[in-house]
């Protein structure tokens, strides 16, 4: 069995136009590439964390343990993210992949709270379809 196959279908039959799909969890657990396979599927949009933390962190060491541990600056790439994931809400009629750590579970509300999804469906900046938990857990 390809489970590539079920998975592309589910997918397809799944995930409407107007889906916000939030990807959280510990790092390398396959959350940006699952995203890409379904942008690949649906043309979704995707908003990463890591390549947005390059453009607000631009001349920082992103990996240096000082500036990755600085919660001042993981907390003004996310409000980047979630900057960016308004604008694009009021530009697309498709959905949008925030793909994204999101370390904290306040975060995670943000994520999903007032912005994503408007009355009509389309990710607009006004409330969501839906909120969903994203418990954290450990990488294997």
């Amino acid at each position: 069995m390809n489970l590539r196959e079920p998975f592309a279908e589910f997918v397809k039959s799944n995930l409407g136009p107007n889906t916000l799909l939030i990807t959280c969890g510990l790092p390398a657990t396959w959350k940006t590439e699952t995203s890409e396979e379904i942008s690949k599927i649906k043309g979704y949009p995707i908003l990463r964390s890591d390549l947005i933390r390059l453009e607000v962190l631009k001349g920082e060491d992103v990996f240096d343990s000082k500036v990755a541990g600085n919660m001042s600056k993981r907390l003004s790439v996310y409000d980047e993210v979630f900057r960016q994931a308004d604008e694009l809400a009021g530009k697309t009629k498709k959905g949008m992949i925030l793909d994204a750590t999101f370390v904290a579970q306040d975060l995670r509300r943000r994520a999903a709270g007032p912005g994503r999804l408007g009355r009509d469906g389309r990710p607009t900046a006004r409330r969501p379809k839906r909120v969903t938990q994203c418990p954290m857990t450990k990488s294997r």
